[in-house]
């Protein structure tokens, strides 16, 4: 049986991976044997929050997705309750966890990070056209070698001109998108430069309890570094944290990633090395098995998705409801 084949009715359940505000992600196993991580979204979730362009957005550019560092969903399918997207499992975890482990990294583990994350987001701006438009450590996974896998493309978008929907996790977020003035792939560079700076710091450079004030630093732009940080990455993260959307580093139509990856923060780097992972990655997780969950654990623990979430929706007057046909029509390009 092909990936492309996969079904509910041939997929064994065997453990659940993580959970998030839509759904939850469980490890299954084919008949043959192989393993793959599952997506499970409640389309009463999808439809109440008005999240149908999004999801169907996501599923049609990961439809086109050919690079070595974009997880690869493999197959997509719906029944009454849920859509379902099978994926390759991505043991590593999260990117999140390991920087939670060592705090901050050494400025050469951060660079082979942020070379591979600029390739991701290179090919999908160059190759495809599309803004990814989420970039933070909880959505870099780390293979079984340790290299990265970008995931969750449920804010991405193909779009080549300005967009104004306002959307991202806050402390990711490129002014623009506070301003709702239009942003375009430079919201991307923004967003890498925040995660330059989480790497190499331990933290991100804007922080706060309260949105409002969150927001008002971001739009200020005004941040310090740690001393001690390398000067090519302070210039490199300056650049990238340029509150001018048309003038940040990368913002360049034609030659934003070429740019980036010019910066000699990335001096030495052979570029065909990383395009074909090659380079040995620094940290290698310990995988005991195919069906090996140790690097999983806290995600599966973060967001407990409940099926009362929907009915509390349905009292307090959501926005939709599933159609009689059990949405067959409404998400009929699954």
């Amino acid at each position: 049986m092909s990936a492309e084949q996969l079904t509910l009715e041939n997929l064994t359940v065997l453990n659940l991976i993580a959970c998030g505000s839509f759904g939850k992600v469980y490890l299954v196993k084919d008949q043959a044997g192989t393993i793959y991580a599952m997506k499970q979204l409640s389309k009463q979730k999808i439809i109440m929050m008005r999240q149908v362009d999004h999801v169907r957005q996501e599923i049609e550019i990961l439809r086109q997705v050919k690079s070595n560092y974009i997880a690869k969903m493999y197959s997509c399918f719906q029944d009454d309750k849920y859509v379902y997207m099978v994926f390759e499992f991505i043991p590593g975890g999260e990117l999140f966890f390991h920087l939670r482990r060592y705090e901050q990294f050494p400025v050469e583990v951060a660079r082979f990070y942020l070379a591979e994350i600029s390739t991701a987001l290179g090919y999908c701006h160059d190759q495809l056209g599309v803004l990814y438009r989420d970039l933070k450590p909880e959505n870099v996974l780390l293979d079984k070698k340790g290299h990265v896998k970008l995931t969750d493309f449920g804010f991405a978008k193909q779009c080549r001109e300005l967009t104004f929907t306002p959307l991202g996790t806050p402390e990711y977020m490129a002014p623009e998108l506070i301003r709702q003035t239009g942003h375009h792939k430079s919201a991307d560079w923004w967003s890498f430069g925040i995660l330059a700076y989480e790497l190499l710091c331990g933290h991100a450079p804007f922080m706060h309890d309260d949105l409002n004030v969150l927001y008002q630093k971001i739009l200020k732009g005004q941040f310090v570094f740690p001393p001690d940080i390398d000067p090519d990455a302070q210039d490199l993260i300056t650049k990238l944290l340029n509150t001018d959307r048309d003038k940040r580093f990368g913002a360049n139509v034609q030659t934003g990633t070429k740019d980036i990856k010019a910066h000699p923060f990335f001096n030495g780097v052979n570029w065909n090395w990383i395009e074909k992972k090659l380079v040995k990655p620094p940290i290698v997780p310990e995988i005991k098995s195919s069906e090996d969950l140790d690097f999983w654990k806290n995600a599966a623990e973060e967001f407990v998705a409940d099926e009362d979430e929907i009915q509390e929706m349905v009292e307090q007057g959501g926005f939709g409801e599933i159609p009689a046909d059990g949405g067959k029509a409404l998400f009929a390009w699954v």
